[in-house]
């Protein structure tokens, strides 16, 4: 919950409950939208619905060139609705690379890192630290 408040805090959109396709979309795109919200709960607000549309008319247009070859004009047509949709995917975080991005932000760092109370809080040791025998400046830091 913490979270959340300080994602309003910042003034950010808050992600919406229940995101449903709009009724303009035909079966094949409500179903990549739904697909797309389904995949990354609680992540997409009201704001993206209109990206989200995009993305979901596009994997529509895909796969209607793939089950009717003569829909696109030229390989070309098709490798441009291809790139399309990749971009799209990356923008709202659906792409694997993507979300190996936003997974990695949110891991902890692997080295030692200043607190508010003057502790650090480390994982690892830094490279330069690994193999460092204590000198008697560092004893005496810990005797005090």
């Amino acid at each position: 919950m913490p979270q959340l408040r300080a994602h309003i805090r910042r003034g950010a959109p808050r992600p919406a409950a229940d995101l449903h396709p709009p009724a303009h979309l035909n079966a094949e795109a409500k179903r990549a939208f739904a697909e797309a919200v389904a995949s990354r709960p609680g992540f997409f607000t009201t704001a993206d619905s209109r990206l989200l549309c995009a993305y979901a008319i596009a994997c529509a247009e895909l796969r209607r060139m793939e089950i009717d070859p003569s829909a696109a004009a030229t390989v070309t047509s098709y490798s441009r609705a291809v790139e399309l949709m990749l971009k799209l995917a990356r923008n709202l975080r659906l792409s694997p690379i993507a979300r190996a991005e936003a997974d990695q932000s949110a891991t902890p760092p692997l080295f030692d890192v200043p607190t508010l109370h003057g502790d650090s809080a480390s994982v690892i040791p830094p490279p330069w630290r690994a193999h460092a025998t204590p000198t008697d400046s560092d004893t005496s830091a810990l005797d005090s």
